[in-house]
């Protein structure tokens, strides 16, 4: 039954539309409400797919399959005949239109190679294969040496698609990388992250992406091409240099919530794993001011999840080229020094996440003390008192 509106349309749809980018999992119980709510919040609940969800995978699958034809009368021999020799148009799934309207951002992980059986990737690869264009697309677990391999253990990418941003964590060096695929050709903004240490100096540049204005790589590929990527890509307008991090495993992390012994132990480690990025990033950067490298676009960026706060930032609206490009731009209106690199604040991106900013009383208590004072010029420290990133001009 239609509820009738209390409010103008328009209001109605936009408080519904606020409260479910607000609270995302809400949605699956406000698409009940009536059949209008539905139609406005059903695109939002399949613009960003995170295709780890097995009910999700099969929702999917479900949605995909081509219309049955139990209903339809048997045919006679000489129809089946005829259809053979002029078989018909491929019938589209029902709602493959709608995927490609709705859906902007999909993640997904490529199993094993050796796992035939897995029957939830060849479902992504038939919606991706069905969806080409996507706009966005993170992969964990590439390979692009896995083309090499037969055919019937390949668990590959679909060649068609020809995403706009691209986020690739490899499962082997950066080297196996060929960006003169045609699975590159449309990219313009493209994520390379490895936790294998770099072993042999890449043989590519990402010259061959005329398109590419955005690039994050992991901070050993940057030692290796930061002197000439601003000389090979004219039109790069952000250079982001990431430090890779394992992520805490969520079955760890549902264990600390239930003992506070463990809690401790992972909010130390985790402390620790902080310091050791930011003292990294430190002299990363100090390195970067000595060189004859050092440019504005270039952004210093480590989270503690890289892949969790993809999926914050792309559902929020505050992705990483967004923090960046906020980050690049507030140091040409003058708000930071030039050789400000490390992006300290700004969910989900920022080396401070905002809850630190509130509850801590001094950066010392989140940043080590050993760089407060004595590594950096008597001009610039790296504490941050008033919470203030080191390159802010404070008023």
């Amino acid at each position: 039954m239609e509820i009738e509106p209390a409010l103008p349309l328009d209001l109605e749809r936009m408080t519904f539309e606020l409260v479910a980018e607000l609270h995302p999992t809400t949605i699956p119980t406000l698409l009940r409400v009536c059949r209008r709510v539905h139609a406005w919040l059903e695109p939002l609940l399949y613009r960003v797919l995170n295709l780890d969800d097995f009910n999700l995978i099969r929702a999917i699958d479900f949605s995909l399959k081509p219309p049955s034809t139990e209903s339809q009368p048997p045919q006679s021999l000489l129809s089946r005949i005829y259809q053979w020799y002029n078989p018909p148009e491929p019938v589209e799934p029902p709602r493959l239109q709608f995927f490609r309207n709705a859906v902007r951002h999909v993640f997904c992980t490529i199993p094993d190679f050796f796992a035939n059986a897995d029957t939830s990737w060849q479902t992504i690869s038939h919606f991706l294969r069905l969806h080409p264009a996507v706009f966005e697309l993170a992969v964990k677990g590439y390979s692009a040496t896995v083309k090499t391999l037969p055919s019937s253990n390949r668990k590959q990418l679909a060649k068609e698609l020809r995403p706009t941003r691209l986020t690739l964590e490899l499962c082997n060096e950066y080297s196996s990388v060929d960006l003169t695929d045609p699975f590159f050709s449309s990219v313009t903004h493209l994520t390379l992250l490895t936790p294998c240490t770099l072993t042999r100096q890449p043989n590519w540049l990402p010259s061959s992406l005329a398109g590419l204005t955005h690039l994050c790589v992991t901070e050993d590929i940057a030692q290796v091409i930061m002197p000439r990527v601003f000389t090979t890509c004219p039109s790069l307008q952000a250079f982001v240099v990431y430090w890779w991090e394992a992520p805490i495993p969520r079955w760890r992390r549902l264990r600390a919530e239930t003992s506070p012994q463990l809690a401790k132990d992972l909010s130390d480690q985790l402390r620790i794993a902080k310091n050791r990025r930011y003292s990294r990033m430190v002299g990363f950067e100090m390195q970067l001011e000595r060189s004859a490298y050092a440019d504005a676009r270039i952004v210093l960026v480590s989270v503690p999840d890289f892949f969790e706060a993809w999926e914050r930032g792309v559902r929020s609206g505050q992705d990483m080229w967004v923090c960046v490009e906020q980050f690049i731009a507030s140091k040409r209106r003058g708000e930071r020094e030039q050789n400000a690199y490390i992006l300290v604040t700004g969910e989900p991106w920022g080396f401070l996440s905002d809850s630190e900013i509130e509850e801590a009383d001094g950066l010392e208590s989140i940043i080590p003390p050993s760089f407060c004072s004595g590594t950096r010029t008597k001009k610039r420290t790296t504490c941050l008192p008033h919470f203030h990133h080191p390159h802010e001009r404070v008023p």
